[in-house]
């Protein structure tokens, strides 16, 4: 099987826009009116972002998904993809499981492949995304401001949990960030909550240290706030002035 063969069986099967024909020196596309394109890519490699033994369905995945979040981070909606490969051989078991990954994706979120080149290489992938918005609504980072909502998905850190395990990289034992098993979670979050109720100086104001483990509050000490005494050494001035001062305060606190 030769590249146009591997063309015509795996790829030109999603085309369904006549204006985007597979196999064509280029791919042309039409902007709605009104709309911005914005466009993204990533480069993949062989044991750097993916192992060797990964499977091809897993592989496609996230070949097309880690382009389909930065649309998704720019407030764009995704509409085409162009893919390169650096292949070491066309397998046709392969090929056929990492396209109909590829494709379950891509109709999902309405992409469609519209080019790319394929070479002999090390699994090596390389793809550019464009995306649809409406004019000047893009979501850049230098627009947020504070109050503003950051949203992330999945488990954070266990993509760096597996890193450090299988390359057997050890945590500084002082590190305050830390893996651990997700079953730990919830002990250890209550253990840190109350360690860090005693570590914490008290300020001028209430201050609550909580633990939350996927939404939920696991875990709440509130750190009371510094009182600090206007009879005591700190303040100037004769005992009755400071009695004075500490009614003050008193009558400002009920009120």
């Amino acid at each position: 099987m030769n590249e146009f063969d591997f063309i015509r069986r795996y790829l030109q099967k999603q085309q369904h826009d006549a204006e985007l024909l597979l196999g064509d020196g280029a791919a042309v596309i039409r902007p709605r009116m009104g709309f911005d394109l914005c466009f993204g890519g990533d480069m993949l490699l062989k044991d750097n972002h993916f192992f060797a033994d990964v499977s091809p369905e897993d592989l496609a995945w996230k070949v097309l998904a880690v382009n389909i979040s930065d649309m998704a981070a720019m407030g764009a909606k995704p509409r085409w993809v162009l893919l390169s490969a650096g292949l070491p051989e066309l397998d046709e078991d392969w090929l056929a499981r990492f396209c109909g990954s590829l494709f379950e994706l891509a109709a999902r979120f309405g992409v469609v492949l519209i080019g790319g080149d394929t070479t002999r290489g090390d699994l090596v992938f390389n793809d550019t995304i464009i995306g649809e918005l409406p004019s000047g609504r893009a979501l850049r980072r230098d627009a947020a401001e504070c109050g503003d909502d950051v949203w992330v998905s999945g488990r954070v850190g266990l993509a760096a949990a597996l890193q450090c395990r299988l390359k057997k990289i050890a945590l500084p034992s002082d590190a305050f960030s830390f893996i651990l098993p997700h079953s730990q979670a919830y002990e250890k979050g209550k253990k840190i909550v109350e360690k860090m109720k005693h570590l914490i100086p008290h300020k001028l104001y209430p201050m609550p240290v909580q633990s939350i483990v996927e939404n939920k509050v696991i875990a709440r000490e509130d750190i009371p706030p510094l009182r600090k005494s206007v009879t005591g050494e700190g303040f100037s001035g004769s005992l009755s002035k400071k009695k004075r001062t500490a009614k003050k305060i008193n009558n400002a606190n009920v009120n």
